[in-house]
């Protein structure tokens, strides 16, 4: 029973570093990552997610979770698109 329950915490506590993990990538490194060849669709332009992290829209709440959350990185990294 010891054994589960301390794998739970482990698993807990790597999800819980993941957003600190995704926060030191750098956006030059997401860049890269999104136009490595056959990373998308031919055509394909993946938005400015930094700038859509920056819109005047977003409340001062949310900025400042940005810091802990990586917004831009976590919208990178799953591909997130309008369409």
């Amino acid at each position: 029973m010891k054994h589960k329950i301390l794998a739970g915490f482990l698993t807990l506590s790597a999800i819980a570093a993941a957003p600190a993990a995704l926060a030191q990538t750098t956006l030059a490194q997401t860049t890269l990552a999104q136009t490595a060849p056959g990373s998308a669709a031919p055509g394909y332009a993946a938005p400015d997610y930094a700038a859509i992290v920056a819109a005047p829209d977003r409340s001062e709440a949310d900025r400042k979770l940005d810091t802990n959350r990586a917004p831009a990185q976590w919208l990178a990294f799953i591909g997130a698109s309008p369409a």
